[in-house]
């Protein structure tokens, strides 16, 4: 929210208009038995993991912008909800949003929305965000310390999320700070 708030600020200050953005999010996969069901799941990869940056198109857009057309691809084996998606947002001033949505990605979570205009660029880690970031050269460098979601091992560079709900936004700063005051 405080990047997509300055985001719009920087927008209406400068008089540029967002003409495109592109948007992903992408890991090794669910580690829910219920995600590889489209009984329980009703998608995969686009609807797990594209949702979230497609969600920060949309809340970006609001009240500027209506989407007029999606049109997606995806790919699945077995039988299974895909792991891997793609979507086309067009909007009706004429802008564009792409998003794509994987289960192929090692070494974590990462999820991004890049906003293009004549006027500015925006690079936006959702998530993790870069507060912090890490290399250990070895495994166990931080003992039994959690760095981050779907990342297996300390060794390589990481981005360690110290507060994980709090950062991704699932809860507010004020929440969180009752909780640990316990």
């Amino acid at each position: 929210p405080v990047v997509v708030g300055y985001l719009l600020r920087v927008s209406r200050a400068s008089g540029g208009a967002i003409v495109e953005m592109r948007g992903w999010e992408s890991h090794s996969g669910s580690h829910s038995p219920y995600a590889r069901d489209w009984s329980h799941a009703g998608g995969g990869a686009l609807l797990r993991l594209g949702a979230h940056p497609i969600g920060a198109m949309l809340w970006l857009r609001r009240g500027s912008a209506r989407v007029t057309s999606v049109t997606a691809e995806v790919r699945s084996a077995d039988g299974a909800p895909e792991s891997w998606g793609s979507c086309v947002l067009r909007f009706d001033d004429g802008s564009v949003g792409v998003a794509h949505g994987s289960d192929h990605m090692l070494g974590g979570m990462q999820s991004h929305l890049t906003v293009l205009s004549p006027a500015f660029r925006f690079e936006c880690a959702l998530s993790p965000i870069d507060t912090l970031r890490a290399y250990a050269p070895r495994d166990g460098a931080f003992g039994g310390e959690y760095i981050m979601e779907k990342v297996d091992g300390q060794a390589g560079w990481s981005t360690p999320i110290p507060d994980e709900e709090w950062s991704s936004g699932q809860q507010s700063p004020a929440g969180n700070r009752h909780r640990h005051a316990h």
